[in-house]
């Protein structure tokens, strides 16, 4: 979880004329790399940026000049942005915890069992549980006696395509009420009334 920033410097008067970089390294950074017969890696960000950006659902009403604004805005502010659902950021500087109303022992409702799933339903679920564990977003944390709560989890689907989504109810009885609740959403909607763009 250690960010690392990186400059090289290319001298002029150097008797090397070629630096070596580890595939890791640049695939820590998001560099796409092209290896074909030829024994150099060449770097093609740009070529990366243009086949994401080719995936991003930008509006069909927008004219040519307002597309390439948004572009040229994404390239430039491309760390805030995640490219591809393998780019997800996460946060590790600032833990979560979640206050509960009750003790331990706490009440069996919060182990709740896994709802039942058909058959294409079960495949679904572990597809996208496998793809959170690749992307870090969830880990294993041992076996069913180790865990205190557990939230069963469901499948949605919408156009032929499946969302993993969690049941939270039970939880949410027992969370303390957070004192600093969300701003009022009709005030903020008011205030982004005349924005140009919204991601």
């Amino acid at each position: 979880n250690i960010k690392i920033l990186a400059g090289f410097v290319v001298m002029e008067n150097v008797k090397s004329n070629y630096l070596i970089l580890g595939d890791d390294f640049l695939s820590l950074y998001g560099f796409t790399i092209a290896q074909h017969q030829s024994p150099t890696i060449k770097i093609e960000s740009d070529e990366r940026f243009k086949e994401e950006i080719n995936e991003a659902a930008i509006g069909p009403h927008l004219s040519a000049d307002q597309k390439t604004t948004i572009e040229q805005l994404i390239k430039k502010y491309h760390n805030e942005f995640g490219l591809g659902k393998f780019t997800l950021g996460k946060i590790n500087k600032h833990p979560v915890s979640i206050n509960l109303t009750v003790n331990k022992p706490y009440p069996p409702i919060l182990k709740k069992t896994p709802y039942p799933a058909s058959p294409r339903n079960r495949i679904e679920i572990e597809k996208h549980i496998d793809e959170l564990l690749k992307i870090k977003v969830i880990r294993k944390l041992g076996n069913n006696k180790a865990v205190d709560i557990a939230t069963p989890v469901i499948i949605a689907w919408h156009n032929g395509k499946s969302r993993l989504c969690r049941d939270f109810r039970a939880l949410n009885t027992y969370t303390v009420p957070d004192r600093c609740p969300l701003p009022w959403i009709p005030y903020d909607l008011r205030n982004l009334s005349k924005a140009k763009n919204i991601t």
